[in-house]
């Protein structure tokens, strides 16, 4: 089984870049499965420290284009209409979250006959409050090959997480910072594990937007003069890594570009 995944797509330009390479990129990998986070590509409010997500075209168009499951993270409620997106089929949410919010932490698919079930998971960086991504996990039945998307700021997490549960999931893929990590992990279980897989989108700002406005939110500065806020201008990139999965041990990972 040949997973791909896409990271972190930061704006709707991002979102059009994406959707139109994804024919090539499954041809390329030769990819059995495409799980794409979409968090941030959609503005939903004139600040970007408060409003990105996902609408609810932009998950169809995805959805459309040939990727299979769609996850997300601590912005995946920032859009309006963030319950009519996860009440599509593919997307889900951090599980961890509770109740509280709407979607749900997981969806499995068929693949050539094999199970495959591809969990959101966050951490108490990425959304303050969250329960213990381990202690969550050890309460589920999962089917089939495992692959998380772990939304977290923090290396020891995924670490933790991947290695606690090493030959239990396929692999531990992390998303949040949009900062790529060099190192791809194979554990002795068969466990892929990736700090962080990256960011797909404009390059040359402060995660994929205008470091002016950016670094006024981190000094604490007035941010009404940069309305509507602009995202980076950079070359665009892309995030990704292809994960080659047998008997649900990870066999291969290596980066996509």
């Amino acid at each position: 089984m040949r997973v791909l995944f896409i990271a972190d797509i930061v704006g709707e330009e991002a979102l059009d870049w994406i959707v139109s390479r994804l024919p090539e990129l499954r041809t390329s990998t030769q990819a059995d499965v495409v799980i794409a986070n979409a968090e941030n590509s959609a503005r939903s409010a004139p600040n970007p420290y408060v409003g990105f997500g996902i609408s609810v075209d932009g998950a169809r168009r995805l959805l459309a284009a040939g990727v299979d499951v769609v996850t997300s993270g601590n912005h995946g409620w920032d859009s309006p209409d963030a319950a009519e997106v996860y009440a599509l089929d593919g997307v889900i949410r951090p599980l961890n979250v509770g109740s509280e919010k709407p979607g749900k932490g997981f969806y499995t698919l068929d693949v050539h006959g094999e199970a495959l079930t591809v969990l959101n998971m966050a951490d108490t960086v990425a959304i303050p409050g969250v329960e213990h991504p381990h202690h969550a996990f050890n309460r589920l039945d999962l089917l089939g090959t495992v692959v998380v998307d772990f939304h977290s700021g923090d290396v020891m997490q995924i670490l933790g997480f991947g290695f606690a549960n090493q030959g239990k999931v396929a692999a531990v893929l992390g998303t949040h910072t949009h900062e790529p990590t060099e190192i791809l992990h194979i554990t002795e279980g068969g466990t892929a594990i990736v700090v962080d897989v990256g960011m797909t989108g404009r390059s040359g700002g402060w995660q994929g937007i205008d470091p002016r406005i950016m670094t006024a939110v981190y000094l604490g500065e007035d941010t009404t003069s940069f309305e509507p806020y602009e995202l980076a201008t950079g070359p665009m990139v892309l995030g990704a890594v292809l994960v080659e999965i047998e008997n649900g041990r990870t066999t291969s990972i290596t980066r996509v570009r």
